[in-house]
């Protein structure tokens, strides 16, 4: 029905949102692991570099940290969340067939008792 159609729209537009965000996501975790490795000292040695450049180093560090995070969050947005969308569209709209049927099965106990009604009010009159 519309509903289910609405719902599996919904989920590719979702799916799709998620995907692309996870590309921008890695993007993202890329430039920064450009930007450690332009500003990285390579031949410098650790015990003679002054306080200043500890701490510079300290940071290209920590944001070597947070590439990785942004890249786990790329790996989840790309491969795992579509996936779950799918699963959980798909599982909703078996729980609305189910409930249609419910539906009509209910409506036509409710025609019959009607109808049944109807009857004992003729017999009665």
């Amino acid at each position: 029905g519309e509903v289910t159609c609405q719902a599996e729209e919904l989920g590719q537009v979702c799916a799709k949102f998620i995907k692309e965000r996870g590309e921008v996501e890695r993007e993202y975790a890329k430039n920064l692991r450009k930007l450690i490795a332009k500003y990285s000292v390579k031949d410098e040695k650790k015990n003679e570099e002054s306080s200043q450049s500890k701490v510079f180093r300290l940071i290209l560090v920590e944001l070597g940290y947070q590439a990785g995070q942004h890249e786990l969050l790329s790996e989840a947005f790309i491969k795992q969340f579509p996936q779950d969308i799918k699963l959980q569209v798909k599982e909703t709209n078996k729980q609305l067939e189910k409930h249609r049927k419910d539906l009509k099965s209910i409506q036509n106990k409710l025609d019959k008792s009607y109808k049944n009604l109807d009857k004992s009010k003729a017999k009665y009159i």
